[in-house]
């Protein structure tokens, strides 16, 4: 492979991997996103929907319930959506808002194979994800931390007290809304361990953008944020020159 070869292959692929790793703000300004509500827009696999019987529990909307609707979404002039967040939820808690389990997915909403399968449909049509990170709080369990994974002690959080001043901006980041105990992001551990979540997360599921709270950027940093980009851009790097000395190999061959 001469040098300019090289160069061309290094353009490709590296203006492959930027597109689909992130969008830029001013990008996402031209995008008319529709969230979603995972357990509310459709049935698996099913572009038809019933009556639910008890708003307060899962409906059994689904991943695949989404990827049956997106041509509905688009078809109201939609280009991007924005769904639940993930992870193993507490109980009827099916708006996403309250992880038990960092590291599962909730299976209400189906498993990683099909969560996979709409975010390559919606690309096929078009349609940018946004994947909800919650780094805030966690599942309603009061002081009973244990319940929690990975975050199973009291000093990852801020001690208890509820929000009663919004307009005290110390008060609203280290209280708790709605009695859901609030993660304190200066620990090391809790800090550590979001930003590797939040980084693997990105690699596995390429090609979607995160919503990362304000609180998560201000304490962890516009540094912090920008380390996750260049990891997946590193990444992308490793895959460059993987597929360069395979594809070396097959022009020296013949």
């Amino acid at each position: 492979m001469s040098l300019v070869q090289l160069s061309v292959f290094v353009l490709c692929v590296l203006s492959l991997c930027l597109s689909i790793t992130a969008h830029s703000a001013s990008e996402w300004q031209d995008r008319v996103i529709y969230q979603v509500l995972t357990d509310r827009i459709g049935a698996d696999g099913s572009d038809s929907w019933s009556a639910c019987s008890n708003l307060k529990k899962y409906c059994g909307g689904t991943y695949s319930g989404i990827e049956a609707k997106l041509d509905y979404i688009t078809g109201m002039g939609f280009d991007a959506i924005w769904i639940s967040p993930m992870p193993l939820n507490a109980g009827d808690d099916y708006h996403g808002y309250a992880f038990l389990d960092l590291y599962s997915l909730n299976d209400h909403f189906g498993d990683e194979a099909s969560l996979k399968s709409l975010i390559k449909t919606a690309h096929a049509k078009g349609v940018w994800v946004m994947l909800d990170v919650v780094a805030n709080h966690v599942a309603p369990v009061d002081t009973s931390y244990t319940q929690i994974n990975p975050f199973n002690e009291s000093y990852y959080y801020h001690d208890k007290c509820q929000i009663e001043d919004w307009n005290d901006q110390d008060e609203v980041e280290n209280c708790r809304l709605a009695n859901l105990p609030d993660l304190d992001q200066n620990n090391d551990y809790v800090r550590s361990t979001l930003i590797d979540w939040v980084s693997k997360l990105k690699a596995t599921l390429m090609g979607c953008v995160l919503i990362l709270s304000r609180k998560f950027i201000l304490i962890f940093g516009v540094n912090t944020v920008l380390l996750l980009v260049c990891i997946v851009l590193v990444k992308c790097l490793m895959v460059i020159l993987i597929m360069y000395r395979v594809i070396n190999n097959i022009w020296t061959v013949y």
